[in-house]
Order: C-alpha cells, then structure tokens, then sequence
C-alpha cells in the first residue's frame, strides 16, 4: 500500500509534490509554505488543491487496475451460485426426510 501511495506521490509534478509533502507529512500550514517558498498564499491554496485532485485521480488508476487484475471470472460466480443451490436443495431434502 505504501508502495503504491509512493508511486502515485512520485507521479506528480514537483510544485506539487513539495506543497504536498511539506503540508501533509511535514504538518506545516499553508501560511508557512507560502513563506518558505516565498510564494504567495493563494497559489500554495491552488497547488494544494491540484495536488490533491492529480494524487486522487492517480490513486483512482491504480486501484481501478488491481480490481481489474484481481478480478474474479464469471464462470467462477455460476460454479458458486449453483453449489448453493445444491446446498438448499439437500438441506429440503434433509428436512423433509426427517418430517
């Protein structure tokens, strides 16, 4: 999971990625960004928010794609469905046997 999280971090553009970083895991506030990379508020409030929107549509990707490989077969389903048919119907048969 950390891998992935990594990879989708390492896809961004780097203005991003640096606000990114500092904000979340560095726990510094915009206000201190801004004057650490002497740049104004609104573009750190801007690039955060790109920052979030690419990281997420990112994520989106990769989780989209492990559902898609781990994805099981529709043949897999049928031979489910009817084994729990089988089930009921012997459980019927149990029952009405006993009765």
């Amino acid at each position: 999971m950390f891998e992935s999280l990594h990879e989708a971090l390492d896809s961004l553009p780097d203005i991003y990625r640096e606000v990114l970083t500092l904000h979340y895991l560095g726990g510094i506030s915009g206000e201190q960004i801004a004057r650490i990379l002497s740049i104004p508020y609104a573009t750190v409030r801007q690039r955060l928010s790109r920052a979030r929107a690419q990281l997420r549509e990112e994520i989106l990707a990769m989780v989209s794609e492990t559902y898609e490989q781990q994805r099981l077969k529709a043949s897999f389903t049928f031979r489910i469905v009817e084994m729990v048919k089988r089930i009921c119907r012997l459980r019927e048969a149990t029952y009405l046997a006993v009765w």
